[in-house]
């Protein structure tokens, strides 16, 4: 039996009394309720870690690129492209990166974030807001047939930048 339209099977490892196709489905806009209702998470206490594990969370807070001086930030979106650029970096001529991959999450993206209520999207973007503008990731870029959706995303996510570079008092 297939997903729902805008379903991901998302399954409790800690219930091993259900077989897998009985466990229940949960939609993208109900996972996004929940990653804005689970809120930020405090590094310096860690009040929130259990709620968030490494699927999750953001990737500034996993990989502190602003502290780490890295080489090469890559992103899935340009993966063969980074490869490569990685391998040069290392000066590694004997491996060749495969050819060919290509991701299917751009075709699915915008009708799922399309699925979202306005304060969920903002809401997720807020929790990503740092990993979006670090890896050069712009979410109005999701929406390629819905002009609408796609400036909406974009007032929000200028005013969410614009917050996060007000100086706090």
């Amino acid at each position: 039996m297939g997903q729902p339209n805008g379903s991901i099977s998302i399954h409790n490892r800690q219930n091993t009394s259900l077989p897998l196709d009985e466990l229940p489905t949960v939609t993208f806009d109900k996972f996004a309720e929940w990653i804005v209702r689970a809120g930020p998470v405090d590094l310096d206490t860690n009040s929130k870690k259990a709620q968030h594990d490494e699927h999750w969370r953001p990737m500034v807070d996993l990989c502190h690129p602003c502290t780490i001086p890295y080489t090469v930030l890559g992103r899935t979106a340009s993966l063969a492209e980074d490869a490569r650029l990685v391998l040069r970096t290392a000066n590694i001529t004997s491996v060749k990166f495969p050819e060919g991959y290509r991701s299917a999450t751009p075709g699915v993206t915008e009708s799922l974030v399309s699925l979202l209520r306005t304060d969920v999207l903002k809401g997720v973007l807020r929790h990503y807001l740092h990993d979006l503008f670090l890896f050069g990731y712009r979410p109005q870029a999701v929406f390629h047939e819905n002009a609408t959706a796609r400036d909406i995303t974009q007032n929000m996510y200028e005013e969410l930048l614009a917050e996060a570079m007000m100086p706090h008092t």
